[in-house]
């Protein structure tokens, strides 16, 4: 019987740390894991934003705008779209529903990598909602 592997997805900048901003992370550390074993660890490139106009700016009535709707947003799930979770230092609050939808449980928290990946597999991990960027 063959045992369902889960997939954890992790931005980052440099495979050490959790990135704060999901649109200009550019990695994915993808870890398969069997029950609470990691069998597997692999970097995949994400699409990031690299556009200065991704800034979290204000709209002429005072709102803030980010992000940059759910076309790029795809593009941006795509190398992770086997995987079942996302933890992030930080991710605007339109990926995050983009991200729900897509089926992701999005967990937002900094740090380590290697401290929240292994927090989640213990069931210790929560996600802290005020790292949403408006």
């Amino acid at each position: 019987m063959e045992k369902e592997i889960t997939r954890i997805a992790v931005i980052t900048e440099d495979g050490e740390r959790v990135s704060s901003h999901f649109g200009t992370a550019q990695y994915y550390e993808v870890f398969h894991v069997v029950g609470s074993e990691i069998i597997k660890v692999e970097r995949r490139e994400k699409p990031y934003n690299t556009d200065p106009k991704h800034v979290h700016s204000r709209r002429g009535d005072g709102a803030r705008r980010h992000g940059r709707g759910v076309s790029s947003a795809y593009d941006k799930y795509r190398p992770i779209q086997d995987c079942q979770i996302l933890i992030a230092g930080g991710v605007g609050e339109n990926a995050y529903q983009h991200l729900q939808e897509f089926g992701f449980q999005v967990i937002l928290k900094g740090g380590k990598i290697k401290d929240a990946v292994e927090a989640y597999l213990k069931g210790n991990l929560e996600s802290d909602l005020r790292r949403l960027h408006k």
